[in-house]
């Protein structure tokens, strides 16, 4: 097992169709091409044996190596080391262009010689067993599985042993080299028709241009603008929507179950998404993804609690028996049942996230309105249903706290949208059903008259309800909120500022892990009861414990501080944003 990396030694390169996780050395072990959410071309990151990867290696691996981004870009560089000199850099990126119906499936590799090099290339891509080659003279190499293909664009001789186009070559001091991967070229083409110096600096400028709109002038600034750069990665230009992450079955916990898949929209994530950019100075990318998942809920006729990239109903799970997930963490999943799920709070997004709008100012067409009008009519129906909540537990619904207290937020914002558009009568309607949830809250949901517990009947614990603040469904120092936030910390910290997310049983073999985004409410919550010495702590913390370009996991693992989970997580990055923003203003006083 010791050929995984660990995923924190990877960095994504993205261009808002799809992505790939380039490893610390040199290497592609996760692409899927054409898409986001495309069967993958490289992965040997769920199988080091049999998953299709490509890597450029020099000096037969003898060097040290350091994996960066170019400042402000999505933009890979790799320096390797002879001992402490530097000898050569590997640059890779994917091209980005201001006109967003252009798009170019392809990966570059730039090669640069401060000494002379020895250089191997070793291009695998797809199945072990299904690779077709074919060697253009001069050209490249061209790879199929018998459906896809993708082509090596490289001006040296290949060959063929033991299932991998290899090619061994040297570099002179002084030279540079480009290497192109192209998905679904017809024939081959030369380097020099894929304008590569050009697209590095376009796809540099592209970034650097975006990067500098934002409003944010606080703490961790770099930081910030990582985030930044990955949310806006992690989009898919054609319908707007965005991946929770860019990967699948990278587990929550090693050799355990928790493998799923994130290459989806998630609906309640909207409204997080829409605070976050709005907040740093997108408005106009918040209200362009608020309107088009608005414009595919209608589409569809119904809402999805996963919707693919496309705007359609997530794909049931398929499990690939032949694959044996990243360190040996089977199941490897394609597909995700959770759309199949009640959420009772995608429903409060879509409401919340066009309150978020109306604050900034925004004015949405009535037709728009209507819709989300709609929306609470619905929710007037479901609200008291059981469902499966933000954990998305398999099996049992329950009454889940956390579902309920969003509903809350849905009718409150509710009445306030009535208000604000429609009449005083529909919005009285909002507020006694935001009356009516608040009382069974009030006197089904909190155990023994002292904390909130996971739900009616137990004294269990949901770290989620760590949003009540953040929500407004009560002030931080209400003495049901206190006693609720100094359980979870004694019963669901396992170390300090790390947080496991519930206490109950859900099913699934292996360890739950500490959730980044309950860390960062946590401090969150900290910040509205001014205990900013323990925040400024929480935050060197984990500005410690991230990679070295805080490119964020959804999970971290008890003691070894290891990423689990699909990478990079895009609630990770909104929720660190959202705490940088929280911090930094209230330091603003």
């Amino acid at each position: 097992m010791n050929d995984y990396l660990p995923i924190e030694d990877h960095l994504p390169i993205l261009n808002n169709r799809s992505g790939a996780l380039i490893t610390s050395n040199g290497k592609i072990d996760f692409a899927c091409f054409p898409n986001f959410d495309s069967p993958p071309v490289f992965f040997s990151i769920l199988d080091k044996s049999k998953g299709g990867f490509f890597d450029i290696v020099l000096n037969g691996n003898e060097l040290s190596s350091n994996i960066s981004y170019e400042e402000d870009t999505l933009i890979a560089k790799i320096d390797y080391y002879d001992k402490n000199e530097i000898i050569g850099k590997l640059t890779w990126f994917m091209p980005m262009h201001n006109e967003p119906s252009i798009y170019f499936p392809e990966i570059y590799a730039r090669l640069e010689a401060f000494y002379p090099l020895d250089v191997e290339l070793n291009f695998a891509p797809f199945r072990y067993n299904k690779r077709k080659f074919n060697i253009y003279d001069n050209r490249g190499v061209k790879v199929s599985d018998g459906e896809r293909s993708i082509t090596l664009i490289s001006n040296n001789g290949f060959e063929i042993k033991n299932n991998v186009a290899k090619s061994q070559f040297n570099l002179k001091q002084g030279n540079i080299k480009w290497f192109v991967l192209s998905y679904g070229l017809d024939f081959p083409l030369s380097i020099d028709a894929f304008h590569p110096n050009f697209r590095l600096n376009e796809t540099r400028k592209f970034w650097k241009k975006w990067v500098l709109r934002s409003n944010y002038e606080g703490i961790e600034y770099r930081s910030f603008n990582r985030s930044l750069l990955l949310i806006k990665g992690l989009f898919f230009e054609p319908s707007g929507f965005m991946v929770a992450a860019l990967t699948t079955s990278l587990p929550e916990s090693i050799g355990g179950g928790r493998n799923w898949d994130y290459r989806y929209m998630w609906i309640r994530d909207t409204s997080f998404v829409i605070e976050a950019l709005i907040r740093a100075g997108y408005f106009n990318e918040a209200l362009r993804f608020y309107l088009n998942i608005v414009d595919a809920i209608e589409k569809e006729g119904k809402i999805y609690s996963v919707f693919t990239i496309h705007g359609k109903k997530a794909s049931d799970e398929v499990i690939d028996e032949e694959l044996e997930g990243y360190l040996g963490s089977r199941p490897v999943r394609f597909g995700n049942n959770a759309g199949r799920q009640l959420q009772i709070d995608q429903y409060v997004s879509l409401v919340h996230g066009l309150r978020i709008i109306f604050d900034q100012g925004g004015m949405p067409s009535t037709h728009v309105i209507s819709k989300v009008i709609k929306i609470g009519l619905t929710l007037e129906k479901i609200w008291k249903y059981p469902d499966s909540s933000i954990w998305e537990i398999r099996g049992r619904r329950r009454q889940y706290t956390y579902s309920k207290i969003m509903a809350w937020l849905g009718f409150s914002d509710l009445e306030y949208l009535a208000r604000k558009t429609f009449s005083n009568s529909l919005a009285e309607r909002f507020k006694r059903s935001k009356d009516e949830v608040y009382k069974f809250i009030m006197e089904n949901c909190v155990y023994r008259d002292s904390y909130f517990s996971h739900y009616p009947g137990t004294d269990k614990l949901d770290a989620s309800l760590l949003i009540i603040p953040l929500i407004d469904f009560m002030k931080p120092d209400d003495p049901i909120f206190l006693n609720t936030l100094d359980l979870i910390v004694q019963r669901l910290v396992k170390e300090r500022y790390l947080f496991k997310r519930y206490e109950i049983d859900d099913g699934l073999n292996g360890e739950d892990n500490a959730f980044l985004m309950l860390s960062f409410w946590y401090l969150r919550d900290l910040i509205r009861l001014k205990k900013l010495e323990e925040v400024t702590e929480g935050i060197n913390f984990f500005t410690k414990i991230f990679n070295k370009e805080h490119v964020l996991p959804e999970e971290i693992e008890f003691g070894s501080h290891r990423y689990l989970g699909n990478y990079p997580q895009a609630i990770s990055h909104y929720s660190w944003a959202l705490l940088l923003m929280d911090y930094s203003k209230f330091l603003e006083g």
